[in-house]
């Protein structure tokens, strides 16, 4: 959904025809379809019951919150030192 938004902020900017922005919106869709395909297939790559496990639910989003926040700390210093 992040990709989405991003294109159609940045289009105006970029220019709707240009590589980044068309790129942007074909992953998106992408992975959109992708993570449809994913809840509805028959065998899908990760399983939808191992997200009712408490444990391993805990255990995907704590690394996710992680590196999200770790995250900022780069970005953050990059733009200090601007």
């Amino acid at each position: 959904m992040s990709l989405l938004v991003l294109a159609t902020v940045e289009g105006p900017e970029w220019g709707w025809g240009n590589g980044r922005t068309t790129g942007l919106f074909a992953t998106g869709v992408f992975a959109a379809v992708t993570l449809q395909r994913t809840l509805r297939a028959e065998s899908p790559v990760v399983e939808k019951e191992l997200f009712r496990s408490r444990q391993f639910t805990a255990a995907t989003i704590a690394p996710l919150l992680y590196f999200t926040g770790f995250s900022v700390f780069p970005l953050g210093g990059a733009l200090f030192m601007q």
